[in-house]
C-alpha cells in the first residue's frame, strides 16, 4: 500500500494542447496500443528507473488522450501517433502527496515519459523509446465490468470540463445498494437516500449530506454534491465508474478491491435479538436499537433511548467501533436498562461479523447481536404528492382529522406540513427505514382547543423521525422510536 501524507492538496491541472483525433489502434502502419499497460522496467541515460514497492505506473491510450498512474498521481496528455512515431502534448498530472521514494519514482517516470518519441511492440509488450529513454510495459489483463449496485466505489478524480483534480480529505465513497438504498460521502460529509436509473441517468432522492466541512474541503464537497444531485449519466469501464453531469462536471470512481470490501455491511440495521454474558438482551416495546454503517467509515444509531455516533474499522471479518459518542438523555426503567446492556455488548470490543441476506450478526466473547436490515422508505410512491390527514390514532382509537392538515415530501429535499392550524416548511432526508425532518420553519400561532391535540400529535410524530407505509392511496405514518412511550399513528389519503 502506498502511504499518503495527511496534508494532500487539491490541485486542478488544465489539460493543455489540442486533442488530436488519432485512433486508439495506432496510426497508419503503427503498432496496436489499445488496452491498459503497466510498467515492468525502464531506463534513463543508462540508469534503471526506481520502482517503489506497493506502487505501479500504468498507461492507457484512449481516443484523444493518454492517461495512467505515475506511482502516486494520475497523469494525462494528448498524443499524436503516426507509424511508430509518438508525440505527447500537454503532459500534466494531479498533485497528491505520497512517500518520498514514491514521489522520486514518479518524477523520474514522468520525466522519462516526456522524452519518449517512439512506440513499438515487442511480443506482447509495448515499448516507448526516445533519446536515452526506454520504458517497457506489459498488458494489464482486462478487468470485468463491476456491477453498479452493491459495489463500494471510491472517488479518485473530480472533472470540470477539461480540468481534472485529485481528491483530498477522507475517502469519498458511493454505494448503490440493490435494495434501492444509497450511501455517499464527499470527503467530509455523508448522507443516505434512495436511487434508481431512469432513462440512462442516475437519480438520487433524499441524499442530504450532514456534517461540517473545513474550508479546504468546501469546494470538493460542493462539487460532489452538485454532480450527485444533477442526474448524472453513469458509465462503467472495468473497475472504473464515471458519473457525467449535464453541466460538464463529473466524478470518476474506482471499485474498491475485493479484499477491502465490507460486503453487505453498509446500510441500516435494527436489533432483533442478542445475548450478553449468557443472558438475553431485553427488547422493550416502543423503543428500538439501530445501527447504521455509512460511506466514509462512519457509524451511528439509536440505543433504545439515546443516539450515538462515531467511526468504525473493518479488518477482514473483524469489526471495531472507535471514538463513539452517546447523547445524554436520561431514560429509566426497562428502556434505560436495555440501553446499558446493548451499548456494553456493542462498544469497546472487537466483533466478528457476518452478513446473510437481510441479517447481520456480530459475535464477540461477550455474546452475539443479531440485526435485520432496514429497507428504505417507499419514497417513489410518496414523494411529490400531497397527502391529506384522515385520522389520528392512539390507544386503538382513531380520531377524524380536523381542519386542513397535510404532508408533502418533495423530491428536491424539501417538505411542507400543515397541522390544521399551523404550517411548517422543512428539509428531509432518509436514514434506514426512517424519514427525518430538519430546519423547521413554522408559524408561532396558538391553536384553538379543538385542533391543539391534533397539532401536538403531528409534531410528536413528524419531529422525531417517522416511518411510512403505503397501501394504494393510503399513507400510514408512525414515529420510528418513541423511547418506550406510546406514540400516535397518522393516516393520510392522497389528494385527488
Amino acid at each position: 500500500m502506498v502511504a499518503r501524507r495527511a496534508g494532500m492538496r487539491l490541485v486542478a491541472v488544465l489539460l493543455l494542447g489540442a486533442a488530436l483525433l488519432t485512433a486508439c489502434g495506432g496510426g497508419a502502419g503503427g503498432p496496436d496500443v489499445r488496452g491498459e499497460w503497466h510498467l515492468v522496467e525502464g531506463a534513463v541515460d543508462g540508469s534503471a528507473l526506481p520502482s517503489p514497492g506497493g506502487a505501479t505506473a500504468t498507461l492507457r491510450f484512449e481516443a484523444q488522450e493518454v492517461r495512467g498512474r505515475s506511482f502516486c498521481n494520475s497523469f494525462f496528455a494528448s498524443y499524436r501517433l503516426s507509424g511508430d512515431s509518438l508525440v505527447l502534448d500537454g503532459l500534466g498530472s494531479t498533485e497528491m502527496g505520497c512517500e518520498p521514494d514514491v514521489m522520486a519514482a514518479e518524477t523520474a517516470f514522468l520525466g522519462a515519459l516526456a522524452r519518449t518519441a517512439t512506440v513499438t511492440r515487442e511480443g506482447a509488450d509495448l515499448v516507448l523509446g526516445g533519446d536515452g529513454v526506454r520504458l517497457r510495459f506489459s498488458p494489464v489483463p482486462p478487468t470485468p465490468d463491476r456491477a453498479l449496485a452493491d459495489t463500494r466505489w471510491v472517488l479518485e478524480t473530480l472533472v470540470d470540463g477539461e480540468t481534472a483534480s485529485s481528491t483530498t480529505g477522507e475517502p469519498a465513497v458511493l454505494v448503490l445498494r440493490s435494495d434501492g438504498g444509497v450511501e455517499a460521502s464527499t470527503g467530509c460529509r455523508s448522507g443516505a437516500g434512495t436511487w434508481l436509473v431512469d432513462a440512462g441517468v442516475l437519480v438520487l432522492d433524499g441524499l442530504a449530506p450532514t456534517g461540517d466541512c473545513p474550508p479546504e474541503l468546501a469546494a470538493q464537497d460542493a462539487h460532489v454534491a452538485a454532480v450527485l444531485g444533477g442526474r448524472p449519466a453513469p458509465a462503467i469501464d472495468g473497475d472504473r465508474l464515471t458519473l457525467s453531469a449535464p453541466d460538464a462536471r463529473g466524478l470518476v470512481y474506482r471499485a474498491e478491491a475485493e479484499g477491502q470490501r465490507e460486503d453487505g455491511l453498509l446500510g441500516s440495521w435494527e436489533l432483533i435479538a442478542g445475548t450478553a454474558d449468557g443472558h438475553a438482551l431485553p427488547l422493550p416495546g416502543g423503543a428500538r436499537a439501530t445501527l447504521t454503517f455509512s460511506a466514509g467509515s462512519q457509524t451511528g444509531g439509536t440505543s433504545f433511548c439515546n443516539g450515538y455516533g462515531g467511526d468504525y474499522a473493518v479488518d477482514g471479518d473483524e469489526l471495531r467501533f472507535e471514538e463513539v459518542a452517546v447523547s445524554l438523555v436520561l431514560c429509566e426503567g426497562p428502556v434505560g436498562e436495555a440501553e446499558g446492556a446493548y451499548l456494553d455488548a456493542l462498544l469497546d470490543r472487537t466483533h466478528r461479523f457476518t452478513v446473510d441476506a437481510d441479517r447481520l450478526r456480530l459475535s464477540s466473547p461477550a455474546g452475539e447481536l443479531t440485526f435485520r436490515r432496514l429497507l428504505p422508505p417507499p419514497l417513489d410512491a410518496v414523494s411529490d404528492r400531497r397527502w391529506l390527514l384522515e385520522s389520528v390514532g392512539a390507544g386503538g382509537t382513531a380520531v377524524p382529522a380536523t381542519g386542513d392538515a397535510s404532508l408533502e415530501l418533495r423530491s428536491g429535499g424539501t417538505a411542507a406540513v400543515t397541522t390544521g392550524c399551523r404550517s411548517f416548511e422543512a428539509t428531509w432526508r432518509t436514514g434506514g427505514d426512517t424519514v427525518h425532518l430538519a430546519d423547521w420553519e413554522y408559524e408561532l400561532l396558538d391553536c384553538p382547543p379543538e385542533v391543539a391535540g391534533q397539532d401536538q400529535a403531528l409534531v410528536d410524530v413528524l419531529a422525531g423521525g417517522f416511518q411510512l407505509r403505503v397501501d394504494g392511496d393510503r399513507l400510514v405514518v408512525d414515529r420510528a422510536d418513541g423511547r418506550g412511550a406510546p406514540a400516535p399513528t397518522l393516516v393520510y389519503r392522497a389528494e385527488r
